[in-house]
């Protein structure tokens, strides 16, 4: 029946609504590597900060992303190539 959640199976229960993914694979090809080698250039940075430069790229595609880090510093300098996507920045909570 359209429109039904119900299934036989689960006993009549309404059954749960899949997850949207949580996390993106996105695959290292020519055009993500030209654009993080765009960003390191844009910024005046070098290789050190390669593995940031991947994760401000993954954000090119996105128009507002929020990138949990432990320097919020590295992101948001490169992200100074993107100035058509927002990036914000948090720190994750420290475990007691």
């Amino acid at each position: 029946m359209p429109g039904d959640s119900t299934h036989p199976s689960s006993g009549g229960r309404p059954q749960a609504k899949p997850r949207r993914q949580a996390i993106r694979v996105l695959p290292t090809d020519e055009r993500l590597a030209k654009l993080v080698g765009a960003i390191l250039h844009d910024t005046g940075s070098g290789s050190e900060r390669i593995a940031d430069a991947h994760v401000v790229a993954a954000c090119a595609t996105s128009d507002s992303v929020i990138v949990l880090t432990v320097d919020p510093r590295d992101i948001s300098a490169l992200a100074t190539a993107l100035p058509g996507v927002r990036i914000v920045t948090r720190s994750p909570v420290s475990p007691l």
